[in-house]
């Protein structure tokens, strides 16, 4: 057998075990995670699923009926509402459709991620580009999570992919149309807009102007398609095609950050800060200035600590030095890069974390992927040799770094959600109970109960309460000890029996003290009665 056979088959034999690799360790992700989303993530926490509770269920139940709801919209696009809708009409129970719909964005991530990273490192570097994703301990914990940050993660991933490989017109339909979905399930997906409009005018060296006008002209087409209706919907509903509370993320940089927590800052500072963001500049130019150089610099620090890990973090680091030396051969995946910085920067307005992220999260391992495949760093050849290769054995004990800690708060996490709320949604004269307004800091209760969720702002005390109450003809009241953390003042009310007499109790767990309560206003009428239930400890 000549050397050539020989390297033939044992560059087979990589790509059989590297593929095989991947798709083990992949599958034996989802199974996990997905048996634990189902067993023990029984209801949304407290964090950021309250936006699933509070706007995308809500939303997608609306549009099974034909209905738009403005309210529902405020800072987001319809992709996601549109994606779970069309789940739900496959499983009925919504937060199993949104669990279902996270599970499966992950799944389609690591298939896309790992055929990226192969296609432009080779076999290897695909299994790792998995190996990346599955011990990284964002994308796990959103890998269950409901909310839009996996299926916009799986959305981003595709539109990378897409910039790396192809060159019909068909790949410069899907680009429009994937940054188009990104843009409708996350406002911050303009940035992708912007580079597919870029990389279908620039990419690709010697063609002629009218080829670049052609494929730009499929880009736009395929964008208006699927941003088009909306924006005019905006438009013809609000006067403005991009109509959203947006800019009040920036303002909480400029006005609340270090004064009070976002909850507060909504009730209470918002209404004082700028409307637009010419409003914004005008009202503080240096400051705003000053609150951009701070994020630009704090936000990668953050990156590197909180999403990636500072043994990745430092490759990633390598990675960028390289970029500036000038000591890659980038290549298509320039184009990548070039998203990344775009996400990076659009997100630089506003207040961190690390999901927000967690869309560029391929971009930080593509630069550790071209670190180690610039020429300087290919130390041997035969890049198979898994056992013998510096670069994959770095790469692999730093990934691994962080797995134990993986494992430990994975389940905590997933148990994290106030179920004592399923207990009450059980009880028989809950069940039973006649539909009205429920005034509750968080949306959860009210949404599993199917009554109309009315947001608690700050309350001054029990009078104050119940001539809120009466004035916004609120039916219910729900608290429980998370909510009192926010909401101070209202903590006599737990302290049943010995509560406010203008309070009646209907059912009371008889395990006290309450974790949770519910409450009907009795006005001096008598005209309603009032219902307390105790949910189980947390």
């Amino acid at each position: 057998m000549t050397g050539a056979h020989r390297a033939i088959r044992l560059y087979r034999g990589a790509i059989c075990s590297f593929s095989g690799a991947a798709i083990i360790v992949g599958l034996a992700f989802l199974i996990l995670v997905g048996y634990g989303s189902f067993k023990y993530h029984l209801i949304g926490d407290y964090g950021i699923e309250t936006d699933f509770y509070w706007d995308y269920a809500p939303a997608a139940q609306g549009l099974q009926h034909g209905l738009v709801d403005l309210d529902r919209y405020r800072f987001r696009g319809p992709g996601y509402p549109l994606i779970l809708a069309a789940v739900s009409f496959i499983v009925s129970d919504i937060f199993t459709a949104g669990r279902l719909l996270s599970l499966l964005s992950a799944g389609w991530t690591l298939l896309v991620v790992y055929s990226l990273f192969r296609s432009a490192f080779g076999p290897a570097w695909g299994f790792l580009g998995v190996l990346a994703l599955i011990t990284n301990g964002t994308f796990v914990e959103y890998s269950f999570r409901v909310g839009t940050d996996m299926p916009y993660l799986a959305l981003c991933a595709a539109f990378f992919y897409l910039l790396v490989n192809g060159d019909d017109r068909r790949r410069f339909l899907l680009v429009g149309f994937v940054a188009g979905m990104a843009y409708l399930t996350r406002y911050n997906g303009a940035a992708l807009v912007l580079v597919a409009l870029a990389w279908a005018l620039f990419s690709g060296k010697g063609l002629p102007t009218g080829k670049r006008l052609e494929r730009t002209a499929v880009t736009v087409t395929a964008l208006a398609i699927t941003i088009g209706p909306w924006l005019l919907y905006l438009y013809l509903k609000t006067g403005d095609p991009f109509n959203n509370p947006n800019i009040s993320n920036i303002a909480y940089e400029l006005y609340g950050r270090g004064k009070m927590v976002w909850d507060r800052f909504w009730f209470e500072g918002a209404s004082h800060a700028p409307n637009t963001l010419m409003e914004l500049v005008r009202s503080d130019p240096i400051g705003l200035l000053l609150a951009l150089g701070r994020n630009l610099v704090v936000h990668i620090w953050f990156d590197f600590s909180r999403l990636i890990g500072w043994p990745v973090g430092v490759l990633v680091i390598a990675g960028l030095i390289w970029l500036v030396l000038g000591r890659m051969q980038i290549g298509r995946p320039g184009w990548v890069l070039i998203s990344g910085a775009a996400g990076y920067l659009v997100l630089v307005p506003v207040f961190y974390s690390p999901r927000f992220s967690l869309s560029i999260l391929p971009v930080y391992f593509l630069l550790v992927g071209l670190f180690f495949t610039s020429k300087e760093m290919t130390v041997l050849p035969g890049w198979w040799r898994l056992r013998l290769h510096p670069a994959l054995i770095i790469v692999t004990l730093s990934l691994l770094y962080g797995l134990p800690g993986i494992i430990k708060m994975t389940p905590e996490k997933m148990r994290e959600g106030p179920t004592g709320i399923l207990e009450v949604a059980n009880d028989w004269s809950i069940r039973n109970l006649p539909y009205g307004r429920i005034a509750a800091r968080k949306p959860h209760a009210p949404f599993i109960l199917g009554q109309e969720f009315v947001p608690l702002p700050q309350m001054r005390g029990t009078d104050n309460l119940i001539a809120w109450m009466k004035r916004e003809q609120v039916d219910y009241l729900f608290l429980n000890l998370p909510e009192l953390m926010y909401r101070p003042a209202l903590a006599p009310l737990l302290a049943y029996p010995e509560s406010d007499p203008r309070l009646t109790p209907v059912y009371v767990e008889k395990d006290y003290p309450p974790a949770a309560v519910w409450w009907l206003v009795r006005d001096d009428s008598g005209v309603s009665d009032t219902i307390v239930k105790s949910a189980d400890k947390r």
